[in-house]
């Protein structure tokens, strides 16, 4: 028993076709070695003239389906063939220069010509407008910048005030209440009437 083929053999008008390494279906030599895609194209359409090809739509060598094909110049068909292979040699470069790249960046990472390439990459980006998160107000900065979101550092801080993440737990020197206030806040009480409490208190206690 042989070994089963790899792709399935097709078969049209009564000609067995088989698939070649370029991916086209076609019969053996002896029974003329035609390809089936131009056969059935013939086969609904009449002799294929003098200087076309038949072009699958979709791409698929495999798939010889009357709708799948279309009658094309040899020039236009060899165009649109050449224009891929371009895209796909270029893909190709891309995907061999990018370790290469990465090899490269890290060798020049801390380097002064990484800051200078850091450097005219950033002065390169275009101005875009943005929102200010915080005030609502209007400004402009280079695409990509660290400062999209906020206007200004006055902005970026007061959200961050706001959002509370830097908020701790303390207890008030006067009435031991515990209250939530800024880290970097020296605030020792909870409220203004335990600051002036302490305050007149310190006051009667001095000589």
């Amino acid at each position: 028993m042989g070994r089963p083929a790899k792709y399935p053999v097709q078969e049209f008008n009564g000609v067995r076709y088989y698939r070649k390494p370029g991916g086209y279906y076609k019969a053996d030599h002896a029974v003329g070695g035609a390809y089936l895609h131009r056969e059935v194209l013939a086969d609904a359409h009449g002799p294929i003239p003098e200087g076309f090809d038949v072009h699958h739509k979709d791409e698929d060598k495999s798939n010889c389906s009357i709708d799948n094909l279309e009658l094309m110049s040899k020039v236009e068909h060899g165009r649109l063939h050449g224009h891929q292979r371009d895209k796909d040699e270029v893909r190709a470069l891309l995907e061999a220069a990018r370790p290469l790249a990465a090899a490269a960046n890290r060798a020049m990472a801390g380097t002064p010509a990484a800051a200078d390439r850091s450097r005219r990459g950033m002065l390169a980006r275009p101005m875009e407008s943005n929102t200010c998160i915080q005030c609502g107000g209007e400004y402009k900065a280079k695409a990509g910048s660290v400062r999209k979101g906020f206007c200004g550092p006055s902005c970026q801080q007061a959200a961050r005030y706001a959002s509370g993440v830097d908020n701790e737990v303390r207890k008030c020197a006067y009435c031991a209440n515990e209250f939530t206030t800024n880290k970097y806040q020296a605030t020792k009480f909870c409220s203004k009437s335990c600051g002036g409490k302490a305050s007149r208190q310190r006051d009667r206690l001095q000589p």
